[in-house]
């Protein structure tokens, strides 16, 4: 089948030498390098099928990817290799225009008859199957994702033109050994030992193959699903985030779940090579040196990424989350935080809220938090995006905005019980105040126990030792309750103090160790029968299980195992003995 693809400029053998004497001759400091290189260039006539009067088969080229930095030595050798291994193959790196500003890519390509083709020539929006959007915004991101924009050039390449496709950081000998690649087949991708597929070696025997307008579609759909993860778009130390979430969406895995989802995994013309580790050194993902960081904020243009990120994270989430970008604005030196602030304020204030919801701003301040607020329709406002904004303050223990928040809306903190304790159980690492106050707070509240008993157990995480004061707090102000009702209570006491259990078995641990003590001391039947269901049912288990492991556990019974003289006064106190069935 053939192809049809736009004219586009490459370096050609036949032209190397008029081309270097051109280029040596010719003043670079007047001349753009891209420019020059563009108009002194012929076009691959041999991929342009119907225009070659000697068409070649599509496995007869292999084809390689860079963008953005220079190309490493070792992968210049990676892609040698290739040539000296098949030398019957043409060699084709696609490059953007970043790249072709490094002249020593260009003297590599001359050198060694390689064939360089400019993806943005050949890719415009009539050949990128709408790509062209996802793979500007990969490029975009805060630093580049090359490695998201290189998977979806890859699938077009696959499609187009077929043949062989490698990442230039893989080394083919080191990657097949004394295998061979058949080209004859109708497929081949490579397959780790012990590990899923790969997307860094594929081979494609015929053009336009469905199955990778289908892997387009797929990731397509991807993109559009709001429920991926947003945090991957801005420099920061999410490195691992933006790796996982490329895999998923561009990657191995989405390459996996296409073959399997459309048979090729045991389609017999399909072949998969049995690849060595080590083969890759795997930094097609690699961030931003910190010297081009540096670099990059210097220049005021970052600030147009930033925005440029802002916007995209409202399209896919409703949360606009200023903080995100906190470390990459401390790097920017020509331009003010506030002024970076007020450039996004006025470019969301222009977005259609039809199109972009937002319920919830995530500030470093209260100057930033109120400013965006005013943005934000009323209706848009209710107690579950304020509740997500303490929630929010207090996981990243933000004192002065949980405050402020808290001080704002008192009783959204009570508005959902799972998302009550998520919130108490970050705040009580900000300021045990914080938790005073809530507790206080949730006596007031009518049919609050359970946070009640909640903030006061995270309450004890700080102060052990008033444990059996609040315990006893709690249940002298219940004392119109029901048996029944207060059962329910130390029932949910109980479940609660599980949350603790094997930090109170530590023995270097204050708090098990004052804990047991005050279960020790302590006369109230309810309280003791409390710890003696989470610590002796549950722990003396534990112990149980330990002592069985031990060599000697013939001769040892599980209280030997208790750590201190706390431990062992706990298990031995009469009202806590505990039998322990064999």
């Amino acid at each position: 089948m053939s192809v049809s693809s736009p004219l586009l400029p490459t370096v050609n053998q036949c032209m190397s030498s008029s081309f270097r004497r051109r280029l040596s001759l010719s003043d670079l400091e007047e001349k753009d390098l891209y420019q020059f290189f563009l108009e002194n260039n012929e076009i691959p006539m041999e991929l342009v099928v119907e225009k070659n009067p000697k068409p070649q088969k599509p496995t007869d080229f292999v084809h390689f990817i860079w963008m953005g930095n220079p190309l490493k030595e070792d992968y210049k050798e990676n892609i040698l290799s290739w040539k000296r291994r098949y030398p019957d193959k043409e060699i084709i790196i696609w490059v953007d225009k970043d790249a072709l500003e490094h002249e020593d890519l260009i003297d590599f390509a001359i050198d060694n008859n390689i064939k360089l083709i400019d993806l943005d020539e050949v890719f415009t929006d009539e050949y990128a199957f709408d790509l062209n959007e996802l793979i500007r915004l990969e490029k975009n991101r805060l630093p580049p994702n090359w490695g998201a924009a290189s998977d979806l050039y890859r699938y077009l390449i696959m499609y187009y033109f077929g043949g062989t496709y490698s990442d230039t950081d893989v080394d083919i000998n080191k990657k097949l050994g004394d295998q061979e690649i058949d080209f004859d087949s109708n497929f081949s991708f490579n397959q780790q030992e012990n590990v899923d597929f790969g997307n860094d070696l594929l081979v494609t025997k015929n053009l336009k193959e469905d199955f990778w307008k289908y892997v387009i579609n797929c990731i397509k759909r991807k993109y559009n699903n709001p429920h991926l993860s947003s945090g991957d778009y801005v420099y920061s130390e999410i490195k691992h985030s933006r790796l996982k979430t490329t895999m998923f969406r561009t990657g191995p895995d989405c390459l996996l779940n296409c073959i399997k989802a459309y048979g090729l995994k045991n389609d017999p013309h399909v072949k998969f090579i049995n690849i060595h580790q080590g083969a890759c050194d795997f930094t097609w993902n690699a961030n931003l040196t910190n010297e081009k960081c540096k670099k990059l904020a210097k220049d005021v243009n970052i600030v147009a990424r930033i925005i440029q990120n802002v916007i995209l994270d409202l399209k896919e989430t409703d949360s606009l989350d200023l903080t995100k970008y906190d470390k990459i604005i401390e790097k920017i030196s020509s331009v003010k935080r506030d002024e970076i602030i007020g450039k996004i304020k006025v470019e969301v204030k222009k977005l259609d809220s039809k199109d972009y919801k937002i319920e919830n701003i995530f500030a470093k301040n209260i100057k930033e938090y109120e400013e965006f607020l005013r943005l934000i329709p009323k209706e848009n406002q209710n107690i579950k995006s304020h509740a997500r904004a303490l929630k929010y303050a207090a996981y990243r223990r933000n004192a002065e905005m949980f405050k402020y928040l808290y001080e704002k809306y008192p009783d959204e903190i009570f508005s959902n019980n799972t998302l009550s304790k998520k919130i108490l159980l970050a705040v009580s690492k900000i300021d045990p105040s914080f938790v005073t106050a809530i507790i206080e707070r949730a006596r007031q509240q009518n049919g609050k126990i359970d946070l009640e008993i909640d903030a006061a157990v995270l309450y004890f995480q700080m102060k052990p030792d008033q444990l059996f004061i609040q315990y006893k707090s709690i249940m002298l102000d219940k004392e119109q309750l029901s048996e029944e009702e207060k059962e329910s209570i130390l029932g949910q006491f109980e479940e609660l103090l599980n949350v603790l259990t094997f930090e109170m078995l530590d023995s270097q641990n204050k708090l098990g160790e004052n804990i047991l003590h005050i279960a020790a001391q302590s006369n109230d039947d309810n309280f003791i029968k409390i710890i003696r269901k989470v610590f002796v049912q549950k722990q003396f288990e534990f112990l149980f299980n330990m002592s069985l492991e031990a060599e000697d556990s013939k001769s040892k019974k599980p209280i030997d195992y208790c750590k201190n003289d706390k431990m062992r006064e706990l298990f031995s106190h009469e009202k806590l003995r505990h039998e322990h069935a064999e």
